[in-house]
């Protein structure tokens, strides 16, 4: 039932003492109807807004397919129009590039590899110590001296060239 029939009604109801309440909440009911009437209007402009934006949205995803469908005609006209001959030379360049960037990146490796060397010369130069003790001792199994320093057959301690015996545990050298 619409507001002002019901306010109308009660005033035709009403006992006149409370005709002046009445005229209030008439008033009252009159200004809940603006109240909602321009809520309505709002958000029936909100509504109208949405809907422009969903047609623009519309309208520039045709307006893209169209573009697109463009460059998709023209493009083989434009790859028509260039010789065999400089498509497969770019396409060889393209390697090249591909190849040129993989060994770009193979040698920042290298160079990152050595500047890591460089910073530990002397944990280098330990290593290489035990590499050569470790020869010494394998040849020390075998008889024979690594690095041009003759070993003891029996314990590996180190020789002069021209020993006959070794210092350390007198077996005879070989």
């Amino acid at each position: 039932m619409d507001t002002g029939i019901t306010v109308l009604y009660f005033l035709l109801r009403a006992p006149a003492q409370s005709y002046k309440t009445a005229r209030q909440i008439y008033g009252m009911a009159i200004a809940h109807t603006v109240q909602r009437e321009e809520r309505d209007d709002a958000r029936q402009a909100q509504v109208e807004e949405i809907k422009d934006m969903e047609l623009i949205n519309r309208l520039d995803i045709i307006n893209l397919k169209n573009e697109i469908d463009q460059l998709k005609m023209t493009l083989p006209e434009a790859i028509g129009q260039v010789p065999k001959e400089d498509l497969l030379e770019l396409v060889k360049v393209a390697e090249k590039v591909k190849d040129l960037k993989a060994l770009k990146q193979s040698m920042d490796q290298m160079m990152e590899l050595k500047s890591k060397l460089e910073d530990h010369p002397e944990e280098i130069r330990r290593i290489r110590e035990e590499i050569l003790e470790l020869k010494n001792r394998l040849s020390f199994h075998h008889g024979q001296s690594v690095g041009q320093v003759p070993v003891c057959g029996h314990c590996g301690a180190e020789l002069p060239p021209v020993a006959k015996f070794c210092k350390l545990c007198g077996t005879r050298a070989r």
